[in-house]
């Protein structure tokens, strides 16, 4: 979802690949899509990956004031015990990716 909500907030004007496609269009579908994104889950994610357009899109959402730096601690700390379940997390490199975006 963070290529549409990036184009539908207004930072990129386009994205890259599609990230939903339902058949057949449900109205009611497509107009509770909006509600579902969730700012602060995306920037983690993009914070995790770490490339360049994913550091951007966070700088994006802060600039916009859609996420928070106390915010994004907050719900880090909830991740991290949890973090064991994907072997591909490396949880100290993930914290030193956040503590460079949002210094504690």
């Amino acid at each position: 979802m963070g290529g549409t909500s990036a184009v539908l907030v207004g930072w990129r004007a386009t994205t890259v690949d599609v990230d939903l496609v339902m058949r057949p269009e449900s109205d009611a579908m497509l107009r509770a899509i909006p509600a579902l994104y969730d700012f602060t889950a995306q920037a983690l994610a993009k914070i995790e990956r770490g490339h360049a357009r994913d550091v951007a899109d966070v700088r994006a959402m802060v600039e916009r004031g859609l996420i928070s730096s106390t915010e994004m601690r907050r719900q880090y700390e909830l991740v991290e015990p949890q973090l064991h379940r994907y072997p591909a997390i490396d949880p100290p490199s993930f914290r030193r990716a956040l503590d460079a975006l949002f210094p504690p």
